[in-house]
């Protein structure tokens, strides 16, 4: 079966992937979003209770910092 983004991601949160867990470089699903620049999928996450502040990374920068760079 063929995915588009949003709807992948949309099936793991659905079978229980945390929006907050972070991966082995200490970022967020929320952090990849905006520095990919996925809005929709960073709307998503957001409105599932993503924390925009949330810093991680080697810059520990948060979501909003990528999301204006």
């Amino acid at each position: 079966m063929a995915y588009g983004v949003l709807e992948r991601c949309r099936q793991l949160i659905e079978e229980g992937y945390d929006v907050n867990q972070r991966d082995s470089i200490d970022v967020t699903l929320l952090h990849w979003a905006a520095i990919n620049n996925r809005m929709a999928l960073a709307s998503y996450y957001i409105g599932l209770g993503a924390e925009v502040d949330a810093r991680g990374g080697d810059l520990s920068s948060t979501p909003l910092h990528w999301a204006v760079r």
